[in-house]
């Protein structure tokens, strides 16, 4: 099972906790064409996910346009498959309104719900399209149970979990949500991504192509080598580069918990899903009908894991296989670094070459021999680029192995693998001629009316399980038959033709006294006409009815009035505050001699294992506090962008205590955490960081409050951070803006100097670490305190230049981000800061001839030079 590299996993004991009453799961498929949607539905699925060609997080999928999805819709239903739509990205103000208009849409056609990133725009949405279903994209960075429950109590039905979260995490607030009204959805299979979903900013701040607008580049697949500095300098090349093994050091091997879905099934979930909008037809269909067959031999208790079903998957699409995070995996075991793209099967290795007759022996594994017809790769045993060809000929027997006929020449000890299977292509082509076989089953009676004209009834059953009645009575009626009357099975025969109609009669009765004749075309225009009719009710009975698309619209029309209009106030002037994000004692002390006016603290404690530094952490935070005491300046403590629950744990001792500190407030970086903070310390005050992606004005009005303020996405421009600051309704609402440092752009699992340096390396001592890509540039690395990998962009963004404009549009505090800098660096930096914001609000006179000086400095001091990242640049993304 060398394409599956985690082998115990089969072997494992089955679950025995599955309820046998419960029911399974949903299993939702991915399509990103039209010919992937009829894969997933031939192949099984209860449920397919796709795309259309805007506001979704999948632009570079194919994707349908909306005649497609309506057509999708109506054949998804017929085959008793539900349809969701992703508008899974996140929305500026000026698209609010053709967002809606889409959503409106979309409820229009019967979808069955939306998947949904941004807050704002479900906000909106829950309000004038009140029963269309929401979902929860795993792009809104939902990974506790605070932030489950935030979904549910803002009208989510459904939160798809982050894929970093275990069967145990899963469980426990499964079990503490259920019957709450909100069900879970995790992945089961697929590409995995090295950063949270939602957090990765990565192929944003490199190229400009955000993945949080569903056109990331995947940098993530791209060689580069881990560096380490030769001492605690601010800024130069680092200098030592440590050897890995492999250089793709953040590519991930592809998720497939098959070998384990028997445990993965006694978890309470809703749905279980496959990733891959992507991925061909084929590949849909040979995931789907895998998955499918063995969801259904363990709710039948027959199911063993077969090795032919895990070699057709890694022949589908595979980067090596894990079972994942959610299986209790390791980082390490998570991680593929040896290569980015698809694998394959290893078949063996190349004993001996004959250039000469384009001949190779092959050493097989296993026994492993190629079929005519199959393709593999040759890959250099020193790692080099490989060549393809196709098995055109039966391979020949030799002692110990095979020969194959190649397209040139390779050597000894090079890798064969198998990346093209005809047997799988027979699978496939057997799948997708199901294509047909889904139906929905309806019920016929046939009974005739005192004038012997016939009335056919037929019900049927919608996936929420509504009972539709369908009656249709014929134009003619039946008069005695004088030589061939009809018979019941002969009128049974005709009636029960259903054809290329979506459905198939599953029961038949008749009322009928013989002796009876009526044509067979009238009998075959009457089944016509009932088909016709059963399936225009089929359709209309998953679509809104005419009063609710009518209020829906007389909702939608002050709501888009006011989200087209223009900003319907203009910016309110203000002086902005200094703030400063800094991660030791001394730190936040020099930035408050500096100028800030506010520091927001994240100690660098390792609260791993739980609990065992809460100690530590709660002095490092008195020591904090005790600047605030003595200098009147604002200390917050800054919670990391990932707070598992073990975090949520390690802290719920210290919150009630927390303002006896001197401590002000926290900063959170998901959703649900303000409001367990209120809960247990009221007095606290709870601002919002960079990780909630605020980028609209409603997104801002739905967290505040409980949040007191929030940072805007720094994806978004100066013309976009303008307009939602004057239409944002909650005045009070403290809008702040990253202005200077390496931007966060990166959050995950993984511990990379772990890799080489062990327990040193995984402390991750101050700045020391960075990776470097094929340009050249350094991207920083840093730890949290709950172990977590931090990248940071290789330049430092810097905003200095556009105070004048916060100042003018109501940006009230301005952010530098100097975690995993040095004192000196934060107080020279907050110090060039303060008197940019003097020189602009005292001396606006002096400004264009003191800026020069100011940035001059800002630059020298800065870590791979400054940008001004997003903001001369519209958010955009979108073909």
């Amino acid at each position: 099972m060398l394409y599956c590299m985690e082998k115990s996993v089969v072997h494992q004991a089955p679950c025995t906790k599955r309820d046998a009453g419960r029911k399974l799961p949903e299993l939702l498929a991915p399509a990103g064409s039209t010919e992937a949607f009829h894969a997933a539905l031939a192949a099984g699925a209860d449920a397919i996910y796709v795309g259309g060609k805007r506001f979704s997080a999948r632009m570079h999928a194919r994707n349908f346009t909306e005649d497609e999805l309506a057509q999708a819709v109506a054949e998804a239903h017929a085959a008793g498959c539900r349809m969701y739509v992703t508008l899974n990205t996140l929305i500026t103000d000026a698209e609010l309104p053709e967002a809606l208009e889409y959503a409106i849409t979309l409820h229009t056609m019967g979808v069955d719900g939306i998947l949904v990133q941004d807050p704002g725009f479900a906000a909106i949405s829950r309000v004038v399209i009140p029963s269309l279903p929401l979902h929860a994209s795993t792009q809104l960075f939902v990974h506790h149970e605070p932030g489950v429950a935030w979904a549910r109590d803002h009208g989510f039905v459904r939160v798809v979990l982050a894929r970093e979260m275990s069967l145990d995490e899963i469980t426990a607030i499964g079990e503490e949500m259920g019957g709450n009204g909100i069900g879970l959805e995790v992945f089961i299979h697929g590409a995995l991504c090295y950063s949270y979903s939602g957090q990765c900013l990565l192929s944003s701040v490199i190229g400009g192509r955000s993945g949080n607008r569903g056109m990331c580049a995947q940098p993530c697949r791209k060689p580069y080598q881990l560096v380490q500095r030769q001492d605690d300098r601010e800024t130069g090349e680092p200098l030592t580069v440590v050897r890995t093994d492999g250089d793709y050091l953040l590519s991930t091997r592809d998720l497939a918990v098959y070998s384990c879905l028997d445990r993965v099934l006694c978890a309470p979930l809703t749905a279980l899903k496959i990733e891959g909008r992507m991925r061909s037809a084929e590949y849909v269909a040979v995931v789907v009908d895998i998955y499918r067959k063995a969801m259904d031999a363990i709710a039948n208790n027959t199911w063993v894991p077969s090795e032919e079903d895990l070699r057709d998957l890694a022949l589908a699409f595979n980067r090596d296989f894990t079972t994942g995070y959610i299986s209790g995996r390791s980082p390490g075991e998570v991680m593929g670094r040896q290569r980015p793209d698809n694998r394959g099967i290893p078949l063996g290795v190349i004993r001996s070459c004959h250039p000469g007759r384009n001949e190779a022996v092959v050493a097989p594994y296993e026994d492993r021999v190629p079929s005519v017809g199959d393709g593999i790769e040759i890959l250099p045993r020193d790692g080099g680029t490989g060549f393809g060809c196709a098995i055109r000929s039966p391979p020949g027997r030799v002692p110990g192995g095979y020969r194959i006929r190649v397209s040139r020449h390779c050597s000894p000890g090079d890798r064969v693998q198998l990346t093209r299977s005809r047997s799988l292509e027979d699978r496939v082509r057997g799948i997708l001629e199901r294509r047909n076989d889904r139906r929905t089953p309806i019920d016929l009676d046939l009974t005739l009316t005192e004038d012997r004209f016939p009335i056919l009834t037929g019900r049927f059953c919608t996936l929420d399980g509504r009972v539709i009645t369908v009656t249709c009575r014929a134009d003619f009626c039946l008069n005695p038959g004088k030589t061939s009357p009809l018979t019941r099975d002969g009128i049974r025969s005709q009636l029960t033709k259903s054809g290329e109609t979506p459905f198939s009669v599953r029961k038949f009765s008749i009322h009928y006294p013989g002796g009876l004749f009526a044509p067979l075309a009238a009998l075959n225009r009457f089944r016509r006409d009932f088909f016709r009719k059963a399936a225009s009710d089929l359709q209309a009975a998953y679509r809104p009815n005419v009063d609710d698309l009518a209020l829906c619209r007389e909702r939608a029309k002050p709501v888009l009035a006011r989200l087209s209009a223009g900003s319907h106030r203009a910016g309110h002037a203000t002086i902005p505050i200094l703030a400063c994000y800094t991660d030791s004692p001394d730190c936040a002390k020099e930035a408050v001699a500096g100028g800030c006016q506010r520091v927001y603290f994240e100690p660098s404690v390792d609260l791993i294992p739980e609990r065992k530094n809460r100690g530590t952490i709660l002095q490092m935070l008195d020591a904090a506090g005790s600047i605030a005491k003595s200098t009147g300046a604002e200390i917050f403590w800054k919670w990391p962008r990932v707070t598992r629950q073990t975090f949520l744990a390690t802290v719920s001792r210290l919150l009630p205590r927390l303002d006896r500190t001197g401590i002000s407030g926290v900063m959170v970086e998901s959703i649900g955490l303000a409001e367990t903070i209120q809960k247990m310390n009221p007095a606290l005050i709870v601002t919002g960081g960079a990780g909630l992606n605020v980028t609209n004005h409603r997104t801002a009005d739905t967290l505040c409050p409980p949040l007191r303020g929030v940072t805007l996405s720094p994806e978004l421009s100066g013309n976009e951070m303008q307009e939602l600051a004057r239409r944002i309704g909650s005045i009070p609402t403290a809008l702040e803006v990253l202005v200077q440092g390496n931007l966060e752009a990166m959050d995950s699992e993984d511990a990379l100097p772990a890799l080489v340096a062990g327990k040193a390396g995984a402390r991750m001592v101050r700045s020391s670490w960075g990776i470097r890509d094929e340009t050249g540039r350094v991207f920083p690395l840093s730890r949290d305190s709950m172990g977590k990998t931090r990248i940071a962009n290789a330049v430092e963004l810097c905003l200095v230049d556009h105070i004048p404009f916060f100042s003018r549009n109501g940006i009230s505090i301005l952010t530098i981000d100097a975690r995993g800098r040095t004192p000196a660096y934060v107080n020279a930096v907050a110090a060039q800061y303060r008197k940019a914001i003097a020189v602009a609000n005292e001396s606006p006179d002096e400004w264009d001839h003191r800026l020069g000086g100011i940035k001059e400095e800002l630059k020298r001091r800065s870590r791979g030079g400054i940008t001004q990242g997003h903001f001369t640049t519209d958010f955009g993304g979108y073909a």
